[in-house]
């Protein structure tokens, strides 16, 4: 089961940014900010999403893509929104070839067609001063049943953005990953408490990575699992938010403050 959580993984890092030559914008979500410059007059943050429908006997494909406007840093955003369109095109093309390719194989075998599927859902979780999105990914591949992945995406609005990496958020130094162990272990075992399954041993939850999926919400630093990375299909992908409260002093200042106003 962990090498297939493996394959499933390696093809969900590059969903995110899946789109095709003529996409349909869809409504887009206004996304309030103060304005941080020296004027009376509110930005806009907007988050607009190119939906990709695509309906073909070997496939079925369903993703939205965001697309930010209104950051502060306008290089940063046009390098964002540009390079998730290039990446995009390939891999599309990508899943679609390999969709082919399987249905050929089973017409040659004798077998029934089994249409591969592809459902990209973003969900905005933090905006403001900080950009935190969750991708919810489906994936089937022929197989006896799909894959569910998550993919996370966290920026740091200011006049230089950068996206953030889980290490980004944590000061230079700080033993952040023995905190967030801790915590995550603790809810773990509260949670078999009342009834749920994750796996044990070398199966289960170790510990995070600096590249961990994580968003921020309300606040609350939540990490995020892949569905099979730690714990039976039934558990989905689990999540585990931590209060700020409980890592603020292994928190780099301009990110604790970035959530508080976001």
């Amino acid at each position: 089961m962990k090498a297939n959580a493996l394959t499933w993984f390696i093809i969900a890092i590059s969903i995110f940014t899946y789109t095709v030559e003529t996409p349909l914008i869809v409504q887009a979500e206004q996304l309030h900010l103060p304005d941080m410059k020296a004027s009376s007059k509110a930005e806009d943050l907007s988050i607009t999403y190119e939906e990709v429908k695509e309906t073909e006997p070997e496939y079925k494909i369903n993703v939205k893509i965001p697309s930010i406007k209104g950051m502060k840093d306008d290089v940063f955003q046009m390098k964002f929104n540009v390079g998730i369109k290039a990446k995009a095109e390939k891999k599309i093309g990508e899943f679609k070839k390999e969709a082919v390719q399987f249905a050929k194989e089973l017409e040659q075998k004798g077998q029934p067609l089994r249409p591969f599927q592809l459902q990209v859902d973003p969900a905005v979780k933090k905006k403001g001063e900080l950009i935190s999105i969750l991708n919810e990914v489906f994936v089937y591949k022929g197989g006896a049943n799909g894959i569910q992945k998550v993919q996370t995406l966290n920026i740091l609005n200011q006049n230089q953005a950068k996206k953030l990496s889980f290490s980004d958020i944590f000061k230079e130094g700080a033993d952040y990953k023995k905190k967030v162990n801790e915590l995550v272990k603790q809810a773990i075992e509260r949670r078999r408490e009342a009834g749920e399954a994750f796996f044990e041993g070398e199966e289960g939850f170790q510990t995070a990575t600096k590249d961990q999926s994580f968003y921020f919400e309300d606040r609350k630093l939540v990490l995020v699992f892949d569905e099979y990375e730690i714990a039976p299909g039934v558990m989905g992908t689990p999540a585990f938010p931590i209060s700020l409260e409980d890592i603020k002093d292994l928190l780099k200042p301009e990110i604790y403050n970035a959530v508080l106003h976001s």
